[in-house]
C-alpha cells in the first residue's frame, strides 16, 4: 500500500523523481480520510523542499481552509521553512481569522521572523487592540522608551502572543496574576481558579500554547484539577520556579527534564507513580518536593543534582532509596518519613551537610547504621511513629542536633547517651513506655522543649531543676505520686510553665 513514508524512500533511492515524488505526496495530502497519512504527506513534501507555485498554494489552503489545527500548523511551518520571502499576506489573514491560540503561536512568530517594516506595523496594530489596562500600560511605556525600527519583529511577536495569552486566561477565569517585564510576561499565576463551592472552573487541561511563554520564569499551577502536562512545557528555558501541587498529576512528561533553569519545583499532593529517567537533567534544582504521591522508586539519575539543596519525598510508597543519593552532597533538607523503608544506602554517610532529616512512620526501620554519626551538620532529626524499643546509640554522637522528636514509639528507657547531646534545644519524647529519667539529664544545658506526655513515669530526677534553659516541660498522662507535684512546683517557682 502506497504510503508516504514509501513515498519518500522511492524518491531517495531515485526509484522516482521529485516532481512525481511530489505529485504523489500532494495528492494524499489533499485527499486522505486518514489525517496521520496528510500530516505525513505534507512533512514530506517540506523535507524534499521542493518550491514551487502548486506547493505554496497547497500549504496555503491548507493553513487558511483546513479544519485540523495540526495540519494548519504544519501547513504554517512549511510556508516558514519553503516560502518566508512570501509568508506575510497568508499571515496576516490568519493572523485576522484564526481563534486556536495554539496556530496564532506559530503565525505570531513567523510574522516577527519576517522582520520587515511592514510586519512590524501589523504586529503593532495587533497589539493597539489589546484591552488589558495592565497590559496596556506596559507596552505604552516599553515603546515610548524605543523606536520602532530599535524593535526587532520577534520582540513585537512575543509581546503579542503573551498579550492574547492573558486574555484567553482572563475571558475564561475572569481574573488572573501576572507581573510583566518590558512588556513580556514574567509570573503567571494560575492557582485555585476555582470560584465557587464546587470548583468546576478550576484548570483541567494546560493547553499546548503555554510553551508559547519564552521568556517566563514563574508559573504557579497549584490548587486545579491538571492530570497530564503537556510536552510544550520543555519550552520554557527560563523558567525557574514552577507549582504544580495539589493536582491529580499521574506522570510527567520527559520535556520536562529540559528546564535547565528551573531552581524550584513543587509536586506535592499529586498522583505521581514514577519519575522521568532523565530527571537528573535537571542541573539546576535546589528544591524539589515530591511529598504526599504515589512514588515506589528513584531513577538512579536523581544523584546527578548536584545542586539539590532540599528533597521531599514524605509520603510516599518508597521501600529504598537509590545508592546515588549519596551523591547529594549539597543536600541540607532530606524528607523521608511516611514510607515503607528497611534500610538506608551506606553511601548516604556522605550527606554531611544535612540539617535536617524526616525519618519518621516508617515502621520497617528497624536499624540505625553507626555512620550516622557522619551527619555531623545535622540540627533537626524526626524519628517519630516508628515502633522503636531502643534509641539507637549513634544518635548520642550528633554534636549539632536542636531537635530530637521519638513520640509514638515503644521506648522503655532513656539511656545516658542522650545526655551527650549539648546542643539539644527540643526533646519529644511523647507516647512512649519510658518509666525513668536518666540523672544525667542536667547535662542538656540548651534544653528548652522537654515533652513526656503519655509514659509510664512514677519519679523523677531532682537534677530536672537544673535545667535553667527549659521553658516547656510536659508531663501530662503519666504515673504520679507525691514526690513529683513538688519538683514541679520547684521548677514552677523558677519560671517554667508546666500544663497540668
Amino acid at each position: 500500500m502506497i504510503s508516504p513514508k514509501s513515498i519518500y524512500l522511492d524518491y531517495v533511492n531515485d526509484n522516482i523523481d521529485k516532481s512525481s515524488a511530489i505529485d504523489l505526496l500532494m495528492f494524499l495530502a489533499e485527499n486522505s480520510d486518514i489525517i496521520n497519512t496528510r500530516i505525513e504527506s505534507i512533512k514530506a513534501i517540506i523535507q524534499i523542499g521542493f518550491k514551487n507555485e502548486k506547493i505554496f498554494h497547497l500549504l496555503e489552503n491548507l493553513l487558511i481552509s483546513d479544519s485540523n489545527e495540526n495540519i494548519k500548523i504544519i501547513a504554517a511551518n512549511g510556508i516558514k521553512h519553503l516560502f518566508l520571502e512570501r509568508a506575510l499576506p497568508s499571515m496576516k489573514y490568519s493572523l485576522q481569522h484564526e481563534h486556536s491560540l495554539n496556530i496564532l503561536d506559530v503565525i505570531i512568530k513567523i510574522i516577527g521572523e519576517v522582520g520587515t517594516q511592514e510586519s512590524k506595523e501589523i504586529l503593532i496594530e495587533e497589539l493597539k487592540k489589546v484591552q488589558n489596562q495592565k497590559c496596556q500600560k506596559n507596552l505604552t511605556h516599553y515603546l515610548n522608551k524605543k523606536k520602532i525600527n530599535e524593535i526587532s519583529g520577534n520582540k513585537l511577536a512575543s509581546l503579542l502572543f503573551n498579550y492574547l495569552i492573558i486574555a484567553y486566561f482572563e475571558k475564561k477565569y475572569e481574573k488572573i496574576e501576572f507581573q510583566l517585564i518590558n512588556g513580556i510576561l514574567n509570573e503567571l499565576n494560575l492557582s485555585s481558579l476555582g470560584n465557587n463551592k464546587f470548583d468546576l472552573n478550576l484548570l483541567q487541561n494546560l493547553p499546548e500554547f503555554i510553551g508559547g511563554l519564552s521568556s517566563l520564569k514563574r508559573l504557579d499551577l497549584r490548587i486545579n484539577r491538571l492530570t497530564k502536562i503537556p510536552n510544550s512545557i520543555g519550552s520554557l528555558k527560563f523558567l525557574n520556579y514552577l507549582d504544580l501541587s495539589y493536582n491529580k498529576i499521574k506522570s510527567l512528561p520527559k520535556a520536562i527534564t529540559s528546564l535547565n533553569s528551573l531552581e524550584t519545583f513543587y509536586l506535592r499532593y499529586n498522583d505521581l507513580e514514577s519519575l522521568p529517567e532523565s530527571i537528573g537533567s535537571m542541573r539546576a534544582l535546589k528544591k524539589l518536593d515530591l511529598r504526599a504521591n504515589k512514588l515506589k522508586m528513584l531513577p538512579e539519575s536523581i544523584g546527578n543534582i548536584k545542586s539539590l539543596l532540599e528533597l521531599d519525598l514524605h509520603a510516599n510508597q518508597l521501600t529504598d532509596l537509590p545508592e546515588s543519593i549519596g551523591n547529594l552532597h549539597s543536600l541540607i533538607r532530606l524528607e523521608i518519613g511516611s514510607n515503607s523503608l528497611t534500610n538506608l544506602p551506606e553511601e548516604m554517610k556522605k550527606l554531611n551537610k544535612l540539617g535536617r532529616l524526616g525519618l519518621g512512620n516508617n515502621k520497617f526501620l528497624l536499624n540505625f547504621p553507626d555512620w550516622f554519626s557522619n551527619f555531623i551538620s545535622l540540627k533537626e532529626l524526626e524519628l517519630y511513629d516508628n515502633d522503636l524499643e531502643a534509641i539507637p546509640e549513634c544518635i548520642s554522637k550528633l554534636p549539632r542536633l536542636e531537635s530530637l522528636d521519638l513520640r509514638n514509639n515503644k521506648l522503655m528507657e532513656l539511656p545516658e547517651a542522650i545526655c551527650e547531646l549539648k546542643s539539644l534545644k527540643k526533646l519529644n519524647l511523647s507516647w512512649n513506655n519510658i518509666t525513668s529519667i536518666p540523672e544525667c539529664i542536667e547535662s542538656l544545658n540548651s534544653l528548652e522543649e522537654l515533652d513526656l506526655w503519655g509514659n509510664k513515669l512514677d519519679h523523677l530526677p531532682q537534677s530536672l531543676i537544673e535545667l535553667k534553659t527549659l521553658k516547656s516541660f510536659n508531663l501530662n498522662y503519666n504515673k504520679t505520686n507525691k514526690k513529683i507535684p513538688k519538683l514541679l512546683d520547684e521548677l514552677e517557682i523558677n519560671g517554667l510553665k508546666i500544663p497540668r
